[in-house]
């Protein structure tokens, strides 16, 4: 995350921040996902990585083609083939 959050460069990437924002994921979020787990089965949650931002050639966010990408990913997570959304990998 902190590496991540590096590389966007925005101003409230504080340490402190970051931080922040991974204790309440381990407080508030993965108590939620270990829940869904164990109701409804592991084989029922996917975790995606929804982060995956296309750039174009010009070095512009491509959001399509991001949102695509996050698309192509949560397919493919819940083991769904990627015909049944006509996608292809970017």
């Amino acid at each position: 995350m902190k590496v991540r959050a590096e590389n966007r460069g925005r101003s409230d990437d504080t340490a402190e921040a970051l931080d922040s924002r991974y204790q309440f994921y381990i407080e508030r979020v993965q108590p939620c996902i270990d829940f869904l787990k164990i109701k409804l089965g592991p084989n029922k949650i996917a975790l995606v990585d929804a982060h995956q931002p296309v750039f174009g050639q010009d070095g512009r966010l491509n959001l399509e083609q991001s949102i695509r990408a996050v698309t192509i990913s949560v397919v493919e997570a819940l083991g769904l083939p990627n015909y049944l959304l006509d996608l292809k990998a970017p």
